[in-house]
């Protein structure tokens, strides 16, 4: 083992040697300062440090009130109350949640009683997609009259590097409906994939 360890060190040093003879040209030095700097430049995900500079701007107000006139808005569009009454929850605490049933493997019927009600399948998680369509319509309401229960989405982009908010910005959004079929895609796995019509629909894009 030993020795194989020094005889891939050799062959990888001569490797190395014969890259570097290659490309005489080539500055290591400067690659490795130039991606230091890009991972240092890189190195902001997140808007810790313009917490103060929003806080002067008002920004955090200014959201919260918009979006309440949006949460006002639309729930003054569906009839409903400008505010949601009361939340009550029950108190399970005390509450047995132990079955009553008493079932072993060797009890007849045993099969019908844990298989018969389908309702609650475990399955295996995956993903279907990549199911992007590129150059949907640019509009605000993407439902096309699917039925479901609606989300609103306000969003907000801001520059790290500004903290400043990002103008003129689209966001593309896309979606399948509440029977897990996305729009403008005809493929396995993507709802009945003999119905070529689904290509032309553009619902939950946009």
């Amino acid at each position: 083992m030993v020795n194989f360890s020094k005889t891939l060190f050799a062959a990888a040093a001569a490797i190395l040697a014969t890259q570097v003879v290659g490309h005489p040209a080539h500055n290591i030095a400067q690659e490795i300062a130039e991606r230091n700097q890009f991972l240092k430049n890189s190195a902001r995900r997140d808007l810790s440090h313009c917490a103060s500079f929003l806080d002067k701007r008002g920004a955090e107000d200014t959201s919260t009130k918009r979006r309440e006139e949006a949460i006002a808005k639309a729930r003054a569009e569906r009839g409903l109350p400008l505010k949601r009454g009361k939340v009550v929850r029950r108190d399970a605490t005390d509450e047995s949640h132990l079955s009553s049933l008493d079932v072993t493997p060797t009890t007849s019927g045993v099969e019908d009683t844990i298989f018969s009600n389908s309702s609650c399948l475990l399955s295996p998680e995956g993903e279907s997609g990549p199911f992007y369509v590129q150059g949907e319509y640019i509009r605000s309401d993407i439902t096309d009259a699917q039925p479901g229960v609606e989300i609103i989405m306000d969003l907000q982009f801001i520059d790290i590097s500004t903290c400043l908010p990002i103008v003129d910005l689209i966001a593309d959004v896309w979606h399948c409906n509440s029977t897990g079929v996305y729009g403008g895609v005809v493929s396995e796995g993507n709802g009945d994939a003999t119905d070529t019509s689904n290509i032309n629909a553009t619902y939950l894009r946009g």
